[in-house]
């Protein structure tokens, strides 16, 4: 420390051990420092802030502690200051933005933390920058953008987050960029196509998105780029091509590919060292099937196929617009909404187009149909115990989605069936009903559409032939009550086994339901029983038909339906 007109002192690659004497702050006339390579620990002493003729500075390769000094921003003469490969904390001092002289500054492989000060944008006469291999946090200044003179960068091995700054594409002599190893977001910058001397751009294990900018294809002179393990998309530019200086290129674990044709694959197998997947062919995962939805009805979220191959993002469209009601989100490939009015089936084209303007489409129609409607009644049913009856076909639906599905419930007395395929009850009675029991009919739309009638059925006891004389002729003893409100019966005597059938219709004429033809015995004041759960108030007209091998007979009659 007693050498004060030393100009001179270099003791790296010993094994030098114990700290640094902070007396070597008193020789002032220093202008190169090398303490590297040495076993040395404790922490840098401010008191080599002293030393203003200092140009050069290399503490590196020891095991030194601490901070470093903000001291050490007043060395405004120095040239080089390598700290790298020791164990100093803390962030960087800003005031190193002073050393306006500065060659070369590496501080790599410490255990800094903070963020990088923008002040160091000021070193504007600086070619080397090395930061990596630290615990740096926060953004990538801006202010590093003024630095026109680096030739190296390297901030790798950091937890830096944020963007890319564009200004980075004014260090137009930059020839190797390290931004690989941190949490940065966002796109590439077009800007970094700017650095036309670069040689090795390595960005990958980050966070990026997006597409690659095809103004990277302006870097003729790269050598090495690295873009692995981001989250970027589409396809490789075609402009790539254009790099023959290219060595070793790397796009693989994410969704980035290269285009399959013979030409560029061809230039890629050129490279020595390359890894990435090849773009499939644009397709869908799946078909569409045509669609069928109940008008008034909402539509449960229908999720149309995603799209596979090719270079993405993906844009997808369909064509035309849907039916008043519905709506397409292309973001999430869904039809919603609640059709408004019955459509009939109409074709639709469900297409894809890919970030490089390839392009896959489906077709499938979609009809919206009325909900499903009884436009007939059941009038309530007799039969008689142990007489088989003819086959009463239920009456039939319209609209709703196919298949159509039809139900009766609850189970049908002992000896009676329904097939629901054919909408018909067979069967022959062999247990007598206490009362009248009540029916649901229904029919469910493929869509969930559905309407049902109500009606009843019973089973009675009938009086024995050999007891009692048949009526001579066919007659209708009318309809009771008339008025009524709630159901009516129609009373009438067979001489034979006949087929009857009874039709009502409006005082227009219009049929407003029939109740279906059933298998009656000859006998006396058969009854078949009309309900007006229905019927709108008013005047009706009614015709009774009854089929037998000895002819047809009609009766019509008139009765008052009021509420």
């Amino acid at each position: 420390g007693n050498l004060t007109q030393l100009p001179s002192l270099n003791l790296g690659g010993n094994t030098l051990t114990g700290g640094i004497p902070p007396e070597l702050g008193n020789l002032t006339q220093l202008q190169s420092l090398d303490l590297s390579d040495n076993t040395l620990t404790g922490v840098i002493p401010p008191e080599l802030g002293d030393l203003t003729e200092l140009e050069g500075l290399y503490l590196n390769n020891n095991t030194l502690t601490g901070v470093i000094p903000p001291e050490l921003g007043s060395l405004t003469q120095l040239q080089s200051l390598w700290l790298y490969a020791n164990t100093l904390t803390g962030g960087i001092p800003p005031e190193l933005g002073n050393l306006t002289q500065l060659q070369s500054l590496d501080l790599s492989d410490n255990t800094l933390t903070g963020v990088i000060p923008p002040e160091l944008g000021d070193l504007t006469q600086l070619p080397w920058l090395y930061l990596n291999n630290n615990t740096l946090t926060g953004g990538i200044p801006p202010e590093l953008g003024n630095l026109t003179q680096l030739q190296s960068l390297d901030l790798s091995d950091n937890t830096l987050t944020g963007v890319i700054p564009p200004e980075l594409g004014d260090l137009t002599q930059l020839q190797a960029l390290l931004l690989y190893d941190n949490t940065l977001t966002g796109v590439i910058p077009s800007e970094l196509g700017n650095l036309s001397q670069l040689q090795e751009l390595d960005l990958s294990d980050n966070t990026l998105t997006g597409v690659i900018p095809p103004e990277l294809s302006n870097l003729t002179q790269l050598e090495g780029l690295w873009l692995s393990n981001n989250r970027l998309t589409g396809m490789l530019p075609r402009s790539f091509m254009q790099l023959n200086n290219l060595q070793t290129f790397y796009f693989d674990g994410q969704a980035l590919c290269a285009p399959a044709d013979d030409v560029f694959q061809g230039w890629l197998g050129g490279i020595p060292y390359v890894s990435g997947p090849t773009c499939g062919p644009l397709q869908f995962a799946s078909d569409v099937d045509n669609r069928t939805f109940t008008v008034n009805r909402p539509v449960a979220s229908l999720v149309l196929p995603e799209a596979t191959g090719g270079a993405t993002p993906y844009t997808y469209a369909l064509e035309p617009a849907l039916p008043a009601g519905l709506s397409f989100d292309a973001s999430l490939r869904t039809i919603g909404g609640t059709p408004t009015a019955v459509t009939p089936a109409t074709s639709y084209m469900y297409s894809v187009a890919d970030n490089s303007g390839n392009a896959a489409s489906l077709t499938f129609t979609v009809e919206v149909v009325p909900a499903v409607s009884f436009g007939d009644m059941i009038a309530d049913l007799s039969f008689a115990r142990a007489q088989p009856i003819d086959p009463l076909v239920l009456p039939e639906a319209a609209g709703g989605a196919a298949p159509v599905v039809y139900a009766l419930t609850p189970a049908l007395p002992t000896g009676l069936a329904f097939d629901a395929t054919i909408r018909t009850l067979t069967g022959t009675p062999t247990v007598v009903t206490d009362a009248p029991k009540p029916y649901t009919y229904s029919a469910t739309g493929a869509n969930g559409s559905r309407d049902s009638l109500l009606f009843t059925v019973e089973v009675f006891f009938p009086v024995a032939a050999e007891h009692e004389s048949l009526p001579e002729s066919f007659a209708v003893h009318g309809n009771y009550p008339n008025p009524f409100r709630e159901s009516m019966r129609l009373v009438f005597d067979l001489p034979w086994p006949a087929s009857v059938t009874v039709e009502v219709m409006d005082i227009t004429g219009r049929r407003v339901f029939t109740v279906p033809a059933a298998g009656k015995a000859a006998g006396w004041k058969h009854t078949i029983r009309l309900s007006g759960r229905r019927m709108p108030s008013g005047l009706y007209l009614y015709r009774l038909t009854a089929i037998s091998p000895e002819g047809s007979s009609v009766h019509t009659g008139s009765f008052v339906r009021i509420k």
